[in-house]
């Protein structure tokens, strides 16, 4: 009994792995990155020097300004730099969020 369920078990992952190779069509890109987020429609990402990255036409490409962590969502693009403030990406640019407002907000 128990081998039977774990077969099953094999199976059943080897089949939800096919289904993911198949279903998404990957591409290898030169670089590395400590942190990697997608989400909204953009992907971003900070290497180990946290420099900020985002793909753009399949290419990741260095925008200005030093972060420890990056990540897209529906509030936007959203970063902590290494004293922890955080910034919102617009614009082409990033705008620091005051303490007061992001407890009010978020808190």
């Amino acid at each position: 009994f128990k081998i039977h369920i774990l077969k099953s078990l094999y199976l059943q992952s080897l089949i939800n792995l096919h289904h993911v190779f198949t279903a998404l069509d990957c591409t290898v890109i030169d670089g590395n990155l400590k942190q990697i987020d997608a989400g909204s429609g953009s992907v971003v990402g900070v290497n180990n020097l946290n420099e900020i990255f985002i793909l753009i036409d399949n290419v990741f490409t260095k925008i200005s300004g030093s972060l420890k962590h990056f990540s897209v969502g529906p509030a936007g693009q959203l970063g902590v730099n290494t004293a922890n403030n955080i910034f919102k990406y617009q614009s082409g640019g990033f705008i620091q969020f005051p303490g007061e407002e992001l407890q009010r907000k978020f808190f």
